[in-house]
Formats: structure tokens, sequence, C-alpha cells
């Protein structure tokens, strides 16, 4: 499941998203669109507002690093 998935499933735009998490839009954009790293700090504000584990998101998140290093 991505982010953009979620937000879909919870009907809640990334604006929504971002106020009810406490985090910039810009971020939240950022993670959807895949170019903005989630980190520790992040995945706990995702847990928070979404439910799904902060180990989820760290493993998205280094599963996408491992697959970009080795597509270049």
């Amino acid at each position: 499941m991505t982010l953009r998935e979620k937000l879909g499933e919870m009907g809640m735009s990334v604006e929504e998203f971002a106020k009810r998490i406490g985090e910039p839009e810009k971020t939240i954009q950022g993670i959807v669109r895949c170019v903005y790293s989630v980190d520790e700090r992040l995945a706990t504000s995702l847990e928070m507002g979404t439910g799904i584990p902060v180990h989820f998101w760290l493993a998205k998140q280094k599963n996408y690093n491992e697959y970009i290093s080795r597509k270049v």
C-alpha cells in the first residue's frame, strides 16, 4: 500500500492529511510523489495519521531505496 492509496481509502486529500498529522503539505506531497524520504520521525507521524505501523513505512522506504540503487 502506498500513502496515495491509503489517503484514497480514507477519503482524505493531501492537504487535509498534512493538517491532521501536523506536517507541511509539501512534505506529504513529496512522499506521494516519491521525491521525499520517510525517516523515523516522519514514519511516526504517518502511523498516527493512518494507523499503519512505523516499521511498515520504514521498510517501504528501504525497499524503494534499494530499487532505485539497482536501477541506476
